[in-house]
């Protein structure tokens, strides 16, 4: 699989998983956006290993925990 393809995998089971807002959605994408072509092919590889739930749960709430405590700092989520 090449790299769009894995990405274009991950975010369309991450709208499955968890209907995230377009916000939620974007933040994700960003941060898919960053991992190098291995560690996507590593992400996937890990849906198989220890189930597509448990990996994106943990990727989400990394995500959504982040921009919460932007928040709470009263910052703005810029994307990093």
């Amino acid at each position: 699989m090449n790299r769009n393809e894995l990405y274009q995998m991950i975010v369309d089971r991450t709208i499955q998983c968890f209907t995230p807002t377009e916000h939620e959605l974007h933040m994700i994408e960003n941060r898919l956006k960053q991992y190098s072509n291995e560690e996507l092919k590593h992400l996937e590889a890990n849906f198989t290993t220890f189930g597509v739930d448990a990996i994106l749960e943990c990727m989400y709430s990394a995500v959504v925990e982040k921009e919460h405590k932007k928040k709470e700092k009263g910052g703005r989520y810029d994307g990093k």
